[in-house]
């Protein structure tokens, strides 16, 4: 197990000249965006991720923009279209329609075998959003949402079902391989499960990669920890962080450093009553609903079915695992992975919680060492069909 070191915690973001709305539906969705992300004022030319968008807000931002024009935006959009102006121009074709599908170009560039990631519990690919920025250039990426995004078809209910749907999907664009999967979390469960599915076909699989996702019957809690002992866990480690981060600097540092986190607080505080809130007037649409309670629950069984034997499905598997993992639990390296996977499994510590080590400010770190197990990969057989 190799622990990834931690980021530098300050983050830039690239400026961008203010352009303000020039026709009506510009001016409709300054407003809509505004309102979704409490930010003022918001140009046409401004990045939704950039402004403190995720898939949470990216899909309140598109049922507001179908209640407005009766048009409904696949939240992967997002990828291509991530400004007012790259929207009002999809808008402004009346013709215009969705072309559904599970398969999501995240970046198309590049000759390299493509990466193919699952969809979290929730059943986009937003959440992959910022580990592309980070993925080399020359790397195809794509993304694999949910049967049921759209809210026409119903989702599948069980792990199997959604893997071979993706796999199916896959074929489309690699028939012969070889095949680079991972997943976040449920998204990893999911790509195990390809995994298996490909190899089982006689196709190659060369990585199967995991950002932590759990395994069979992990978490094991200890009996003695209560949620109210959780909490209070939680929040001594919390202490312990920041005393310790304030010991390693001088007395100006500190002062600095106490400023920058009592702004933090202030704003999450307002943040969290906001968003709890905006929750109530604009609750999570119906089908993203209905995706994450059916995802759950087909993670749950899975667990509860899996193999007791060991599989294989040829290739590297490799599991990045959080560093800061739940409180009062049985400590697990291989977060379970390791009771069935026939796979030797490489193991990597990357800074950050179950969710936020592939977001920024920490994604880069992660993002580097995939960068060089992608890179370590022999994909001189590819060709692109």
């Amino acid at each position: 197990r190799q622990a990834l070191p931690e980021p530098d915690p300050f983050t830039t973001t690239r400026e961008v000249e203010f352009l303000a709305p020039r026709n009506p539906i510009e001016k409709d969705l300054v407003k809509i965006w505004e309102k979704v992300l409490r930010v003022h004022p918001i140009g046409v030319n401004n990045d939704f991720f950039e402004l403190g968008g995720n898939s949470l807000l990216a899909a309140q931002l598109f049922a507001s923009i179908e209640e407005r024009y009766q048009k409904k935006l696949p939240l992967a959009t997002l990828f291509n279209a991530p400004t007012i102006e790259a929207q009002a121009n999809i808008l402004l074709h009346e013709d215009w329609i969705a072309n559904w599908s599970s398969l999501v170009p995240l970046q198309s560039s590049g000759k390299r075998a493509p990466l193919f990631l699952a969809a979290p519990v929730g059943g986009n690919v937003l959440s992959y959003h910022d580990l592309v920025q980070h993925i080399d250039k020359d790397q195809p990426v794509y993304g694999l949402q949910a049967v049921g995004l759209d809210g026409v078809q119903a989702p599948q209910k069980n792990v199997k079902e959604i893997a071979a749907h993706y796999a199916e999907e896959i074929l489309n664009i690699v028939p012969d391989g070889p095949f680079l999967l991972g997943g976040s979390s449920f998204g990893g469960l999911v790509a195990y499960e390809m995994g298996q599915l490909l190899h089982d076909k006689g196709l190659p699989v060369d990585l199967v990669v995991m950002f932590d996702a759990y395994g069979p019957n992990y978490p094991k809690r200890k009996p003695e920890t209560t949620r109210i002992r959780r909490k209070f866990l939680k929040y001594l480690r919390r202490f312990d962080t920041h005393w310790s981060n304030l010991a390693a600097t001088n007395m100006e540092g500190r002062w600095v450093y106490l400023r920058v986190k009592s702004k933090k607080l202030v704003n999450r505080l307002s943040n969290k009553i906001a968003k709890r809130m905006h929750h109530i007037i604009h609750p999570l649409p119906q089908e993203l609903r209905k995706i994450q309670n059916v995802h759950m629950s087909a993670a749950k069984k899975k667990k509860k079915r899996h193999q007791r034997e060991p599989r294989r499905f040829g290739g590297r598997f490799v599991l990045f695992r959080a560093a800061k993992q739940p409180l009062g639990i049985y400590p697990d390296p291989f977060l379970g992975w390791d009771t069935v996977a026939g796979n030797q499994i490489e193991v990597y510590e990357a800074p950050g919680h179950h969710t936020s080590i592939i977001y920024e400010p920490r994604v880069h770190v992660l993002a580097s060492k995939l960068n060089e197990i992608l890179q370590e990969i022999d994909t001189k057989e590819f060709v692109s069909s």
